[in-house]
C-alpha cells in the first residue's frame, strides 16, 4: 500500500472517529448552547453569594407587582393547540436548521417532544411559583410571518402560536398569566 492510499485511509478514519464522537456528545454540546436546566427550581442549590443578589435584585417589590412583559409560549401540537413549529427546525435533513430547534428545546426546560405544549406550561407554572415575589407574566402569542404585499409565507415561518392558545392558557392560569397577542403589521387584516 503507496504513501498516499495510507495518508487518505487515516484521515478517513479520523474523521470517521470525529463524527461519530459528535454525534455521541451532540445532546451534551446543545444542552450547554440551549441551557441545561430541567430540574425544579425549587429543588436546586445556589451558592449564599447567588440568593443575595436574587434577594437584592427583588428589594422594594411588592407582592402583586411585578409584570413580566415577554413571556414566549411555543407549541407543536397543531391538532390541539393551533400552534405550528416549521418542520425543519425537527429535521436532521436541515442540520442548522435541526440544531437551532434543538437549542430552542433544551432551553425551554422540556425534553418530551411527543408532549411538549402540556409540559412547556408546567414548566413555565413550575418556573412562576418559584419566584421571590409573586406577579404576572404577559404570554406572548406569534403569528406567521406575512410579505410587504400582505401574503402569508410559511417559508418565512418558524413557528406559530395562536392568540387563542394564548388566551386558553391564561383562562387556566388567571393567578399568573395575561394573555398579549400578535398581529404581524403586514397582515391584511392587521389594522
Amino acid at each position: 500500500m503507496g504513501r498516499g492510499r495510507t495518508w487518505l485511509i487515516g484521515i478517513t478514519v479520523t474523521l470517521a472517529a470525529g463524527a461519530i464522537a459528535l454525534f455521541l456528545s451532540y445532546d451534551r454540546i446543545i444542552g450547554s448552547v440551549g441551557g441545561a436546566f430541567r430540574q425544579s427550581p425549587a429543588g436546586v442549590a445556589i451558592s449564599p453569594e447567588a440568593q443575595a443578589l436574587i434577594d437584592q435584585a427583588f428589594t422594594g417589590i411588592e407582592p402583586g407587582r411585578l409584570k413580566d412583559y415577554h413571556v414566549h409560549v411555543i407549541g407543536m401540537n397543531q391538532k390541539r393547540t393551533g400552534s405550528w413549529v416549521d418542520p425543519d427546525l425537527l429535521s436532521w435533513w436541515g442540520l442548522h436548521s435541526k440544531i437551532k430547534g434543538d437549542v430552542f428545546i433544551h432551553s425551554s426546560g422540556v425534553g418530551d417532544v411527543e408532549r411538549f405544549d402540556q409540559r412547556y406550561i408546567d414548566r413555565l407554572v413550575s418556573l412562576v411559583k418559584s419566584m421571590p415575589v409573586a406577579g404576572e407574566y404577559q404570554l406572548l402569542a406569534f403569528d406567521y410571518y406575512y410579505a410587504a404585499d400582505g401574503a402569508r409565507s410559511i417559508q418565512d415561518s418558524e413557528l406559530y402560536v395562536p392568540n387563542e392558545y394564548v388566551f386558553e392558557i391564561a383562562k387556566q392560569y388567571p393567578q399568573f398569566f395575561a394573555a398579549t397577542v400578535t398581529v404581524h403589521p403586514y397582515r391584511k387584516d392587521a389594522v
